[in-house]
């Protein structure tokens, strides 16, 4: 565990977004959001929308 009070002691930090696009998406930016609305408006969680896309 890294120290609460000094600097740069943990590793844990934010990494940059993946920009490439990964060979296994079949969709578009564009579809992947025309399906969340769908299943949005019929009702779903999120989690329940997350389970229907993978």
């Amino acid at each position: 565990m890294a120290r609460m009070y000094s600097r740069d002691r943990g590793k844990s930090g934010s990494s940059k977004p993946a920009e490439r696009k990964m060979p296994w998406v079949k969709y578009k930016k564009g579809e992947i959001e025309e399906i969340i609305v769908k299943l949005a408006k019929e009702g779903r969680d999120s989690s329940q929308i997350g389970l229907a896309l993978r």
